[in-house]
């Protein structure tokens, strides 16, 4: 049986005399629209700006003209000239799924900081925490990579000595024959004890570093595809307070561009951070290091709609600039193991984030052509996330003419516990009644990891340098690749 056209026929006439129907709507009639956009769509981005149109674009209420347009050319393009590939062309430019990339852009420049601080942290676990004799003290202690990998735990006192005279025949290392009398005479006096440093041994140090990351996300059905490429500065000092405790800050600076498949648009994110850190070392071989930090960040973003529909060729782009402020902590516990030269670290560590997105109005590129009434007004955005980390570590120490020459290998199983799908919600801003769209971001990935490999060389005159190379795993639609190196010297 032919389906009858009556309840079309009468949804076009209501909606080519929308101000007949504003009462009607007022008093709680249902849209004679209503339905037919969601019935159609392809993806949830185009099923919640399918119900929010059918709701106002027969209200009467609209008081942009072009949106009023707009919204006339999708139902008659749909029920009139049964265009139901333009009319989900339409619904998918007009939908903000692009503002996904948001919160994935925020989540990489706190873990950035954190990542360049973790960094230095494990550079002075590895033996750059000062020179002097008392440096050489350090590497008995099992907490440089200069010393359990060199000397190895146990080593005889004679073996002990042998090795300061080492350093102490080489000029570059800082000793002088005072100070090695002074070391010979501790330890004949006790082994396992160390003179205190000399006054030209400093307790603080700089440290700067730099990120290099790129990557990409797939597409869903719920969020754009896009790839990004970030590069961040961190500069920093610490201060030994002593061989057991250490405390210092960061300032780091970050850009990240993000830009959408096929042409959909761009984020732009400038970062800036201030962190404190701090590590204390209960045992020979222990472990504790904490960081704590906030950001404040602008972000442009850029988001192409373009369609054609109903005789129109829609190309514009909506603008939108906003800001974001953050807070991000780590707490990381760990053990140092290992015979001879190698050192096996296992570690635990707990990480937080939170971020908090202002609102913003969309403004369009061109205000006199076709399109220019989609802008939309997002609501305020807020992202959390709480991490375990399990990794392991290890590394071997060669000492060569200059100094010691540490190679790296890490992995670490990640698992998140707090990030729920975030939901983006909005509305037209030229809807005066601003009946809200409501867009679910896809569930983050629980359980993923992180393998890498790094290079760390520390050199007698107090500096050391380090670069490390490390790629996501098992993180569904994502594809991650971090460059990371620092360079660190005493004050």
């Amino acid at each position: 049986m032919r389906k009858s056209s009556a309840p079309i026929l009468v949804a076009l006439s209501w909606l080519l005399t929308p101000a007949l129907l504003a009462p009607a709507l007022a008093q709680g009639t249902k849209s004679p629209i209503e339905g037919v956009l969601q019935d159609i769509s392809a993806n949830p981005p185009q099923a919640a700006i399918g119900n929010v149109i059918e709701d106002i674009c027969p209200s009467g209420n609209i008081a942009s003209a072009d949106l009023q347009a707009r919204c006339n050319d999708l139902v008659l393009g749909l029920l009139r000239d049964r265009n139901v590939a333009g009319a989900q062309a339409a619904l998918q430019a007009m939908a903000p799924e692009e503002n996904a990339v948001v919160g994935s852009s925020l989540v990489d420049t706190a873990v950035t900081q954190l990542d360049a601080v973790a960094a230095r942290l494990e550079a002075l676990r590895r033996g750059t925490a000062g020179s002097g004799v008392r440096a050489i003290a350090m590497q008995w202690n099992g907490r440089s990579a200069t010393s359990p990998d060199l000397l190895g735990p146990g080593t005889r006192t004679a073996a002990r000595a042998d090795a300061i005279e080492t350093y102490a025949a080489d000029p570059r290392s800082g000793f002088g024959a005072a100070a090695l009398a002074n070391a010979r005479h501790a330890f004949a006096q006790d082994p396992s004890a160390a003179p205190e440093p000399e006054a030209s041994a400093n307790r603080w140090g700089l440290f700067v570093s730099g990120n290099l990351q790129t990557g990409d996300r797939e597409a869903t059905p719920s969020e754009s595809g896009f790839d990004f490429d970030t590069f961040a500065f961190t500069v920093g000092a610490d201060y030994r307070v002593s061989e057991a405790f250490v405390f210092g800050f960061a300032v780091g600076a970050e850009n990240e561009e993000s830009n959408l498949a096929a042409n959909g648009g761009s984020l732009d994110t400038d970062t800036l951070k201030l962190s404190i850190q701090a590590a204390f070392y209960p045992s020979d071989r222990t472990f504790v290091e904490l960081i704590a930090g906030a950001g404040s960040s602008d972000l442009e973003q850029q988001r192409a709609i373009r369609y054609s529909l109903g005789g129109f060729d829609i190309d514009q782009i909506a603008r939108g600039d906003t800001e974001a402020d953050q807070t991000f902590g780590s707490l990381a516990f760990g053990v140092d193991l290992g015979p001879g030269g190698w050192t096996i670290t296992p570690e635990l560590r707990a990480d937080y984030l939170g971020v908090d997105v202002n609102g913003f109005a969309e403004t369009m590129s061109n205000p006199a052509a076709p399109g220019s009434g989609l802008g939309l007004n997002i609501g305020a955005q807020e992202f959390n996330s709480l991490t375990s980390g399990l990794g392991l570590q290890a590394s071997f120490a060669k000492s060569t003419s200059w100094g010691v020459l540490v190679p790296q290998f890490s992995a670490e199983w990640i698992h998140e516990f707090a990030n729920d799908a975030e939901t983006i919600s909005g509305h037209f801003v030229g809807d005066p009644t601003r009946e809200r769209f409501f867009l679910r971001n896809d569930d983050p990935v629980e359980d993923y990891g992180t393998v890498g490999v790094g290079l760390l060389a520390m050199f007698s005159s107090g500096r050391s340098f380090y670069v490390y190379y490390e790629t996501l795993v098992g993180y569904d639609h994502l594809n991650s690749q971090n460059l990371g190196f620092g360079l660190r010297f005493e004050l």
